[in-house]
């Protein structure tokens, strides 16, 4: 059954806003439980990656809300290559302090941290990333009980999709990209509904690159 817009709003991620933190942290845990960033545990995504990567302007996220309840998340990223080596030259003691605590809170972390460590980005994201033109989704999930929320003709996750296209063309952008693992064939659907194109990785096995012209996805 499709529901007013009245009741459904999608606002930017505020980290200073505790519901905020909180509801995104439980989001993205609960979609993408085998990335790294759920790995490292709760501190390291409240101290460092939604805080503070958030607060100098290299991620962006966006939290869609229905009947007062945040029910999905997005997470955007300008930066497709480089996003944590980049942050580091100015976070290093944030980062390092939010490790050195999820670590202690749970010494098996050191094993998800080193095997991070030996990832290498793959090349055609630094292509997308010099060129300047191109933005990352790194995440997109929506509660299990509202997936099939349908407002205004649409379901939450389209809706977010279109909320940030709609303001990265409007900065210039012109490709959406991010990074799926070939058995996340809900999220390779997900982007195959606007004809996204998927180039193997070369340095990640079983895992594709997006490439979205964001002229494909209608606002």
């Amino acid at each position: 059954m499709a529901e007013s817009a009245e009741d459904f709003n999608i606002v930017v991620f505020d980290p200073s806003d505790k519901e905020h933190m909180k509801r995104i942290i439980e989001i993205h845990t609960a979609v993408l439980p085998e990335s790294f960033v759920v790995g490292m545990g709760p501190i390291f995504m409240r101290r460092f990656y939604y805080s503070a990567l958030t607060r100098i302007g290299f991620l962006k996220s966006y939290l869609a809300i229905y009947k007062g309840e945040i029910v999905g998340m997005l997470v955007t990223n300008r930066m497709p290559f480089s996003l944590i080596r980049s942050s580091l030259k100015k976070y290093f003691f944030t980062f390092s302090w939010a490790v050195f605590l999820s670590i202690l809170t749970k010494p098996t972390r050191l094993s998800t941290l080193i095997e991070t460590a030996r990832y290498k980005p793959d090349p055609l994201l630094k292509q997308y990333e010099d060129e300047g033109k191109s933005f990352e989704i790194l995440t997109i999930g929506v509660v299990a009980e509202h997936r099939k929320l349908v407002v205004n003709d649409m379901k939450v996750a389209h809706h977010m999709l279109k909320r940030v296209v709609e303001e990265h063309k409007a900065a210039g952008f012109e490709r959406v990209t991010g990074q799926i693992v070939e058995s996340n064939q809900a999220a390779l659907k997900f982007y195959g509904k606007y004809n996204a194109t998927y180039h193997p990785s070369t340095v990640r096995v079983a895992a594709v690159i997006m490439d979205l012209p964001i002229e494909n996805v209608k606002v």
